[in-house]
């Protein structure tokens, strides 16, 4: 069995051996036979018309897929411009639907407010009417009057509310009198008395983002002066001032704003037992612009700050009528004084109970010299509808028409006290 194996392994291996070596045979033979210039330039042929087969093949695939490529980019271009304008047409849809959601909301509110004022005023109009029909309603005179008071200023935040105007106004007339007998024991003068009369009146309109405000205040005091040898009375008070100031909102409770201020007098006062004029009419005049802003974190206080405040101090026929210039600042010789600097101006009202109503105002202007500081503090004590008690204090400094070498200004200082008429109306 073994031999057997032995025997058939050796003939395939000579097979094998004389295939192979036939096949080389062939192969060297076919190198050896010459070929003809016609199959050579055949061949050529024939490999160039191949070349040139795949070239336009491989040029066409290439064309094809950059066509494809550039088909494929401008396509992407037009779908990211449809999406970016849908971005965009979103955005508007959602700033006008935050826009239209924030004026539903305030109208809402506004409507709230206003049917909230109109349902206080209905309750005291009842009030009212139920007193003048049964007058067993057991309703003080006073009271009547506080509620007929409340009534009006109610109609007032209402029509504010819907025509976006606020009106305002006050009139007083103050009265105050001293009498010493001429035996009293440490002296004093006989009999002196004190009138003040004033008007101060607000109109206002607030819409939207705009604010604009404007105030007119009028005062004149008049008092007797039996120390002074020339005349009998002396004016106490003269004061006509409007001023009027414009806001527009930039955030929340601050305004950028520009006001103008303009105060003046109209009679003539004179230094005590003197012939000397101190002030006349429209003499002095002061202007002053101030651009800056305006911030309210409440509805009654207002807070002022004017980097840019533009002053303007002018005394018409100062010199023909003898008055001093030099106390308001303008060089002796002239009647013009012109300047720039910075203020800040504060409002403030208070109410502290329905009796006592609070007034502030406080003015700080600085001309890179000196400083001016005004505070003016007026308390009304309400009696009734028609009788109020005043009390008005006003301490001032100011260093800005100290000249160099000249000691520092002391602090002024006016105070009130009087009882009379007022009456205030919408």
């Amino acid at each position: 069995m073994r031999s057997t194996i032995l025997t058939i392994v050796t003939i395939c291996c000579a097979v094998t051996h004389l295939a192979a070596q036939q096949l080389y045979t062939d192969t060297f033979k076919l190198a050896e036979q010459p070929t003809t210039v016609v199959e050579d330039r055949w061949l050529l042929d024939m490999l160039s018309e191949q070349s040139e087969q795949i070239f336009i093949r491989d040029s066409l695939w290439r064309d094809s897929l950059l066509y494809d490529m550039e088909q494929q980019q401008v396509a992407l271009q037009e779908r990211l411009a449809e999406i970016e304008d849908s971005l965009i047409r979103l955005n508007d849809s959602i700033y006008r639907l935050r826009r239209e959601q924030l004026a539903r909301v305030e109208k809402a509110a506004e409507e709230e407010e206003v049917d909230s004022i109109q349902l206080m005023i209905d309750s005291i109009s009842y009030s009212l009417m139920a007193t003048k029909e049964h007058p067993y309603v057991p309703l003080s005179p006073r009271q009547v009057d506080n509620r007929a008071d409340d009534l009006e200023q109610l109609k007032a935040q209402l029509r504010s509310l819907r025509t976006h105007w606020y009106r305002e106004g006050n009139i007083m007339v103050q009265f105050s009198q001293n009498y010493s007998s001429p035996n009293w024991y440490s002296g004093g003068s006989p009999l002196g008395f004190s009138l003040l009369a004033s008007f101060k009146g607000r109109l206002a309109y607030i819409k939207d983002k705009i604010a604009w405000e404007s105030l007119i205040d009028w005062r004149n005091g008049i008092s007797t002066t039996p120390s002074d040898s020339l005349r009998a009375y002396n004016i106490t008070d003269d004061l006509i001032r409007i001023h009027s100031k414009f806001g527009y909102q930039i955030y929340k409770k601050l305004y950028a704003s520009a006001s103008v201020d303009f105060q003046t007098t109209q009679w003539n006062t004179w230094k005590s037992n003197t012939r000397e004029l101190k002030s006349a009419f429209l003499t002095p005049i002061y202007f002053n612009l101030n651009i800056g802003l305006d911030y309210k974190p409440l509805p009654d206080l207002s807070i002022a700050i004017a980097p840019a405040n533009y002053r303007m101090v002018y005394a018409l026929h100062a010199h023909r009528r003898g008055v001093d210039v030099t106390a308001y600042g303008i060089a002796a010789g002239k009647e013009l004084m012109q300047e720039f600097g910075s203020s800040v101006r504060v409002n403030w009202k208070y109410k502290i109970i329905r009796e006592i109503a609070l007034e502030t105002e406080f003015y700080a202007y600085t001309n890179y010299r000196g400083i001016e500081l005004d505070l003016e503090v007026n308390c009304d004590f309400i009696i009734n509808r028609f009788l109020t008690a005043h009390v008005m204090l006003r301490p001032r400094y100011d260093s800005t028409k100290r000249k160099s070498g000249e000691p520092l200004p002391r602090v002024q200082f006016k105070d009130l006290v009087s009882i009379g008429f007022s009456h205030k109306f919408y």
